[in-house]
């Protein structure tokens, strides 16, 4: 029988359930990019990679991935390109549609023009991207950006509750003190309880479980 643990360390390799979107958030140099490129080498066939943040690196791919002309990449300037890939997109065929960020260009927009409004574009974007993971039958990954609530003292997805209600398995992701280790813990899982966690090391290959769950403190 497969634990929780194990559920969330398949997540961490790309393993993802499709017809849904997975979203993996937390602070700069967590590990989202490097869980992205897994997901792509898990990928059957083409998967699409949208990079909003200018974060995709062909060096780094290539250390987790040799076979890179799996790859179909593009780079939105802006929130409304963004939205315009998605509708292009939806009448392609990918195994996988990776989203990184989901949010970063939208933070942008939101800097700049009527939030209402945009908070309603995100919600609209998040929408089509559900629906396409449940027409093709493939996962979809997004990745997020995080910002610390100063009433509570917490982290707190941007976005909000839009980025919660489409994603039906989020992950967030801690940096640790310890080089190039992080946590992750299960926020929301259709089948999984929730709050469950493990550490993970990034290597040059990709991750891998420690051993121990807090072994090296």
């Amino acid at each position: 029988m497969t634990s929780t643990c194990d559920s969330i360390y398949k997540i961490l390799c790309g393993d993802l359930q499709h017809g849904i979107i997975t979203n993996l958030y937390g602070p700069p140099s967590s590990g989202k990019t490097n869980i992205a490129f897994l997901a792509t080498k898990h990928s059957k066939n083409k998967s699409i990679f949208i990079d909003t943040e200018n974060g995709f690196s062909f060096e780094r791919l290539k250390q987790i991935d040799s076979n890179i002309n799996k790859i179909i990449l593009f780079r939105p300037k802006n929130f409304t390109e963004q939205e315009n890939i998605l509708h292009e997109i939806k009448n392609s065929d990918p195994s996988l549609i990776v989203v990184d960020s989901m949010v970063s260009l939208y933070r942008l927009e939101c800097c700049e023009s009527d939030t209402a409004n945009n908070i309603k574009r995100l919600a609209i974007q998040l929408h089509l991207l559900s629906n396409i993971a449940i027409e093709k039958n493939i996962p979809i990954l997004i990745t997020n950006q995080v910002y610390k609530d100063f009433e509570s003292n917490k982290l707190k997805q941007i976005g909000g509750d839009s980025i919660c209600y489409w994603a039906k398995i989020s992950l967030e992701l801690q940096k640790l003190d310890k080089p190039n280790y992080r946590k992750a813990i299960l926020r929301r899982h259709p089948f999984e309880p929730e709050g469950h966690e493990i550490i993970f090391k990034i290597i040059n290959n990709g991750i891998e479980k420690t051993k121990k769950k807090f072994g090296f403190f």
